[in-house]
């Protein structure tokens, strides 16, 4: 399965674990604002280095899965909420074009 990383201008970006010619769902993982977008879907209490989660152990479950971590970017003091949300789903928009 491959592993793409969509760098977009501005502030978001998606890394995309899986293929699109064999995917049958996306999933799209959003962290907290402000929160590292690799980190926060690890469990790293055992202290080792381990992929995240939902990669592991969902595409486990789901092998035909597309996962796409989402990253916010360094918001800008004029970020809200609604802007945010407005950047990710322009950029999913952006994403599911590029890949139908």
């Amino acid at each position: 399965m491959g592993q793409d990383t969509l760098q977009v201008p501005g502030s978001g970006r998606f890394e995309i674990i899986g293929s699109v010619y064999s995917t049958d769902v996306d999933i799209v993982a959003v962290p907290a604002v402000g929160a590292d977008w690799k980190s926060a879907w690890i469990d790293d209490s055992d202290g080792r280095l381990q992929k995240p989660w939902l990669v592991s152990d969902l595409r486990r479950c789901i092998q035909t899965a597309r996962v796409l971590l989402f990253d916010h970017g360094r918001p800008s003091e004029q970020d809200d909420f609604a802007s945010l949300g407005q950047n990710l789903l322009t950029e999913l928009h952006k994403e599911r074009r590029l890949t139908l």
